[in-house]
This record gives structure tokens, sequence and C-alpha cells, in this order.
């Protein structure tokens, strides 16, 4: 029986580390799709050589994108909750758009040409809220922050009476946030605890058992042991909540 031919690049190279890698690509933030739609007019290389694995060297890339898949529904959707189940390894996030955090609101004094005014960026440790996944996931590195201004100048004419204009939808500042500012910033105000979303009666167990047991906030050394155990008494499989 033959065999069929083997391209001589592919045969000539070493292969890659990595076999496989999946790409879970979400394009539900804040924008279009217009990153997604882009990729299918590369030539260098195309999508297509990257998919059907003609490029010597490159591992087997599986793209998860919506625009692009050919799956749809629970089809499409299986490896996204693989990913977040940690049974898709390794895997790639792309994140096509910003992802919204929290709207700001700040009145500034009057002010003369030009003024330099703080703004406070709430961060959050919530995890029912997508920016902080986001930065939890990652190990290292900047997270590229986009700040997108609106509102009112109220200002005087050369005759003195009031005027008013909007500030333009263009108006927009960047920042790269290290990973290791919020991660320091998170240990500050939740130093042995997080956020978690629990059924009610779970939270009421966890905080009758905590009553009972005169258990203290963010406790340590012994009263580890005490959670321990409350943890099995309640039939709850992970950690539960320091502030209970």
């Amino acid at each position: 029986m033959g065999t069929s031919p083997v391209p001589y690049g592919r045969s000539t190279q070493k292969g890659p580390a990595v076999k496989e890698v999946h790409i879970v690509w979400i394009t539900a933030s804040l924008g279009c799709d217009g990153d997604s739609v882009s990729i299918t007019a590369a030539t260098q290389p195309s999508v297509e050589d990257v998919l059907f694995g003609a490029i010597p060297g490159l591992p087997k890339v599986h793209l998860h994108n919506p625009v692009l898949a050919v799956e749809v529904g629970d089809d499409f959707m299986k490896f996204f909750y693989q990913a977040e189940e940690g049974k898709l390894d390794p895997f790639v996030l792309v994140v096509e758009g910003s992802i919204p955090n929290e709207s700001i609101k700040n009145c500034s004094p009057a002010f003369n040409d030009t003024a330099v005014v703080d703004l406070s960026v709430l961060c959050t440790f919530d995890f029912n809220v997508a920016a902080t996944k986001y930065f939890h996931g990652l190990a290292d590195g900047d997270v590229p922050l986009a700040f997108l201004f609106s509102g009112t100048v109220f200002y005087a004419d050369g005759a003195g009476a009031l005027q008013v204009a909007p500030i333009p939808w263009d108006k927009e500042s960047r920042f790269r946030l290290p990973v290791k500012s919020w991660r320091e910033m998170m240990d500050v105000y939740y130093p042995i605890s997080a956020w978690l979303c629990l059924r009610r009666d779970v939270f009421e167990r966890l905080y009758q058992f905590k009553v009972e047991h005169g258990i203290l906030p963010r406790s340590s050394g012994s009263r580890a042991k005490s959670y321990l155990k409350g943890r099995q008494r309640c039939g709850w499989n992970s950690w539960p909540i320091a502030d209970l």
C-alpha cells in the first residue's frame, strides 16, 4: 500500500515542541468583529495555511472564533467550557475589543487653558465581572487599558455668556497597567479572601458554622483547621469565603 507524499519542508523541519494549540477567540466585548474579518485577508501566512498545517514547524492550530467557526450552539461553546475547566491545554485566549469595567464620574473645578485631574479607577475582585476574570487569568505583563471620555464642558465666551459643549467621543486615553500592580492591590484589600458566588443555602450553612465556632474574619493558623472541617461538613468542595 502506497503512502501519501510528505511535503519537503515537513520532512526536514524539526517538529514543534507543542503538538496542538487551541485559540479561544471572544468577540462579545466592546467593539466590532473587524479583527476577525481582517485575518481572512491575511496572506503571509494565510489563515488557511495556519489551520491546515501548511507552515512547517507550527503546531496544529484549532481556531474557535464565532465569526469564522463552522460549529454552532453547544458544538461551538464546548471548547470555551473546556478551557474554563482546565481541560483544553494548551490554549490561547483572544479578546477582540475592550472589556468594560467601570463608569467613572468626576466634576473638575474651573480652570484656564489646561488642567490635570486625578481620576480614581475602581477595581473589583468580584469574579462575576469579566474584567476580574481577565486580570486573574494573567500571570505577568501589562494590561492595556482604554479610557473613553464623555461629558459636558461649561465655559464663557468672549462676551462672558455661558456656553455648553459636549466632550467629543473621540477623546480617549491609554495606559498599560502592570498585572503585578493589580495583584498587589488585591493582596492589600483581600489578603486571604476572595469573592465567590454561592448558592444561598450553602452561604447560610457556612455562615451558621462561623457563628457556632466563633470564627473571626481573615482568620489563619489553627482556625484553618476549623475551616477544613466546616468545608467537609457543608459538603462544599471549595475553600469557603474568609469574610462571610
